[in-house]
């Protein structure tokens, strides 16, 4: 059984200052290509699983995930599927949520 710190870095760990965030909050230059992206929801999901954020007594539960692509124009691109439709790669202010959690893999 691999230990925890071999599971961590496999995985991949949690981007401190990006760790649950609100939107208003987030500081997109801590953003790198390829980190994952849980895009949280106040509220959402939170019967299923556990919120990846609290703040002021708000719960924030994922709704959504994706992964930086890189930057075009000074701006995050995000490569997505948003629900129902086809998978695109658009800017992270264009996608619908109230918090973040970020998660960088281990290079």
């Amino acid at each position: 059984m691999p230990s925890e710190n071999v599971k961590r870095r496999e995985l991949g760990a949690p981007v401190e200052g990006l760790d649950g965030v609100l939107r208003d909050e987030l500081d997109r230059a801590l953003l790198k290509k390829g980190d994952v992206l849980f895009f949280l929801w106040e509220g959402w999901n939170l019967d299923a699983d556990p919120p990846l954020h609290v703040s002021k007594d708000k719960r924030y539960g994922t709704w959504h995930t994706g992964l930086v692509h890189g930057r075009k124009d000074g701006k995050v691109q995000v490569i997505h599927a948003k629900p129902g439709e086809k998978v695109l790669i658009e800017p992270i202010d264009e996608i619908s949520f109230d918090a973040l959690f970020a998660v960088r893999l281990a290079r």
